[in-house]
């Protein structure tokens, strides 16, 4: 049977911007124990672990089974200050160190509601590489996104801004990573213009990284739509270009091979649709993009 969960509290007060480790003595406690679907029996091999902060539970862990919490058992709590750097949108960014295993390098930044900013990640080093690793937190903490970091280079895709207020980029490696990167916060700026089914092309230039177009036109259910795209400066790649349907999801994406591509798709529901022309990473150039009944 299960045996039942035994939950320990502690409370601490820590400053913004500090990464608390929280490690617990060793003790005989053991592991709990489960039923799956089956109702074969399990004992977990860890005990979980919460730190909890004023906006809820913002890491989790694990107590290797062995070094549960019994009682009378005492919690250790640690600390590695995290290096915290500030920057401003379209600034030259900064270089923030993770200096310790269990560090992290904190870059904060004021943002207003509505704006979209890209985070990027350069010169960082090998142990900071992988996914994950770079997150954007709103004001209250949430996490908005989170980014990749291979080669040394890294983003977070353009993230609109939900409220007025300080924005963190948090720098957490996995493995207890040591190193530096360089984090600059860059402000996109998305295209927005109508296409006419049949009617002329229109000219999408995507100058500044992260940016976006989004081209609505009206389609009948039944009509057979044909997006055409011509004349790219943007290199080879796929899911470069998707369209979307009137309820905003994917119905089709596609790719660009040799500065051209298309899209065929038959329209369940009439209503707007929506091209987004929407290239990987940080790239830029230009592209034709029309549509046409197939």
């Amino acid at each position: 049977m299960r045996t039942p969960a035994r939950t320990r509290r502690a409370a601490l007060t820590a400053a913004a911007a500090v990464a608390l480790t929280v490690a617990l003595a060793t003790a005989a406690a053991p592991a709990p124990e489960h039923r799956d679907g089956g109702g074969a029996e399990h004992r977990d091999g860890c005990a979980g672990l919460v730190l909890v902060g004023p906006s809820g539970a913002v890491r989790t862990g694990c107590a290797p089974e062995g070094r549960g919490a019994a009682d009378g058992s005492p919690l250790r709590l640690g600390h590695a200050v995290a290096d915290v750097r500030d920057v401003t949108v379209d600034g030259p960014g900064t270089v923030v160190g993770v200096a310790a295993p269990g560090a992290v390098g904190v870059v904060t930044f004021d943002g207003a509601a509505g704006a979209a900013v890209l985070v990027e990640v350069d010169a960082a080093s090998p142990a900071l590489g992988g996914c994950g690793v770079v997150e954007l937190l709103a004001p209250d903490g949430a996490s908005l996104a989170s980014g990749c970091v291979r080669g040394g280079q890294g983003t977070v895709d353009a993230t609109t801004l939900p409220a007025t207020g300080r924005y963190a980029v948090v720098v957490d490696p996995a493995d207890a990573g040591t190193g530096t990167a360089r984090v600059r916060l860059a402000s996109t700026v998305d295209q927005v213009g109508p296409l006419t089914l049949g009617g002329p092309p229109v000219d999408v230039r995507l100058e500044r990284a992260g940016s976006v177009a989004r081209l609505p036109f009206a389609a009948a259910a039944g009509q057979v739509v044909v997006v055409q795209l011509s004349g790219a400066t943007l290199a080879d790649q796929c899911e470069a270009v998707r369209l979307l349907g009137p309820d905003g999801r994917e119905v089709r994406s596609g790719c660009l091979l040799d500065g051209a591509g298309e899209l065929r798709h038959r329209v369940a529901g009439a209503g707007e649709h929506v091209v987004v022309v929407d290239p990987r990473a940080r790239e830029t150039g230009t592209v034709t993009v029309g549509v046409s009944e197939g």
